[in-house]
Order: C-alpha cells, then structure tokens, then sequence
C-alpha cells in the first residue's frame, strides 16, 4: 500500500473516531464467529435491559 493511501486511510478512520461517533474496536474481545465486539456490542445495551441469571 502506497504512503497516499495509507494516510487516506487514517484521516478517514481518525473522522469517524472524532465526529462519527465510532469507537475503535480492539481485535482481543472480536468474535469472528458472530462478526462484532463483545466488550464494545455489550456498552451498547443499557443494563436495565439485560438479564443476568445465576
């Protein structure tokens, strides 16, 4: 990949992160099996909601 763009890349990333609302996401909590972030799908979903059984 060339220097142009590999830093097209990066100012696109560095957009959504900033004013798109996105969170980088950290490849150790992806699940390929279920295509998403654990860590960052469960922060979606407020804890009223969720269901916890012992």
């Amino acid at each position: 990949m060339d220097d142009k763009e590999k830093r097209f890349e990066e100012d696109i990333e560095t957009y959504f992160l900033s004013k798109g609302g996105y969170t980088k996401g950290d490849l150790t909590t992806y699940s390929r099996e279920k295509a998403t972030d654990m860590v960052l799908s469960l922060n979606d979903i407020p804890m009223a909601a969720l269901e916890f059984k012992n």
